[in-house]
């Protein structure tokens, strides 16, 4: 092998290493603290005669969220539950329990809507 051949493939491999190097390392600082681990978040509500019990929650953005909502009234016999901001439209059926899983992404504080207009509580992100 000629000397030029030589380091023609020792600077290829140095190409290929560095290249490994950027987008492996990239983003990553030293000083950073590690990042929390996402917890699963469970709620459980229960809705009668048109009202949801409790009326407040709080969330933890970036950690996913099963929500349990026991429907116990009978009319009308499904009901719309919404929370616009966060992307969430539900049916929930008369005399039924509906599980509601989602993963919150923006902080802020949210109203939880019934029916077409009907405010029924409020969540709040943080």
């Amino acid at each position: 092998m000629d000397p030029l051949s030589f380091w023609k493939m020792v600077a290829g491999i140095a190409f290929v290493a560095a290249i490994f190097w950027y987008f492996y390392f990239r983003g990553r600082s030293s000083n950073s603290e590690p990042r929390e681990p996402r917890k699963l978040q469970q709620f459980e509500s229960k809705l009668k005669n048109g009202q949801l019990e409790p009326a407040g929650y709080e969330i933890r953005v970036d950690h996913p969220v099963q929500w349990l909502i026991h429907r116990f009234d009978t009319e009308p016999d499904d009901e719309i539950f919404e929370i616009e901001e966060l992307e969430l439209y539900q049916l929930l059926p008369a005399g039924h329990t509906t599980i509601i899983a989602f993963l919150p992404e923006k902080k802020g504080k949210y109203k939880i809507i019934l029916g077409t207009e009907r405010e029924a509580g409020l969540v709040r992100v943080v």
